[in-house]
């Protein structure tokens, strides 16, 4: 059996992100915002053969064409994202925080290249109340509730939303082009809401 792949992978990666924070008395706020884009390029080739002899190989062109496979990869996926977080506290004791991202990917249909996922969490750090002893059992008690959502690609291929044409086999041998899946312009996100 004869199984070959000779894959190449670039990446391009930019983050970029504006901070701020300050402090007002028992009032603490803190913000970030970010944009980040990502390309990833795939090339490259695979050779997959029945037939093999168990030896090493010489010479691909002594298999019969029918033992021989010859698969080839040249692919792009693009991200862009824009984001953001705030947050609050105050007295170090009552806390807020509050995001949005807003993700795009080429993967995706043409009606749902982008979507929002959004997150927010409410903190009280209950050992900072005065009422708390710290003395005991516990010496640090913090309460949080949280919500958010996150997009995933689910593994997509780069044109899962495209209908591709692959060359077809007929009686006269590779003559035309069939499509490889039905174009979907509402494939969207895999998304997960957590509380």
């Amino acid at each position: 059996f004869l199984n070959q792949v000779d894959l190449k992978v670039s990446s391009v990666l930019s983050e970029t992100t504006l901070a701020y924070n300050k402090v007002i008395g028992k009032h603490d706020i803190s913000a970030v915002a970010g944009i980040e884009f990502q390309t990833t390029k795939f090339v490259g080739t695979g050779l997959a053969g029945v037939n093999v002899p168990d030896e090493a190989i010489q010479n691909y062109n002594l298999f019969a064409p029918a033992d021989i496979t010859v698969t080839e990869r040249d692919e792009t996926r693009a991200r862009e994202s824009v984001f953001g977080r705030v947050a609050y506290a105050y007295d170090d004791r009552y806390l807020i925080s509050a995001s949005v991202r807003r993700d795009g990917d080429s993967r995706f249909g043409a009606n749902n290249k982008y979507e929002v996922f959004p997150a927010v969490s409410l903190g009280w750090n209950v050992h900072n109340e005065s009422f708390f002893n710290s003395e005991g059992a516990l010496s640090k008690l913090k309460l949080r509730v949280s919500s958010g959502s996150l997009g995933t690609t689910s593994n997509l291929g780069a044109y899962n939303s495209l209908s591709i044409l692959n060359p077809g086999v007929s009686t006269l041998g590779n003559s035309f082009l069939i499509p490889n899946d039905v174009a979907n312009p509402n494939l969207t996100w895999q998304t997960n809401t957590e509380t």
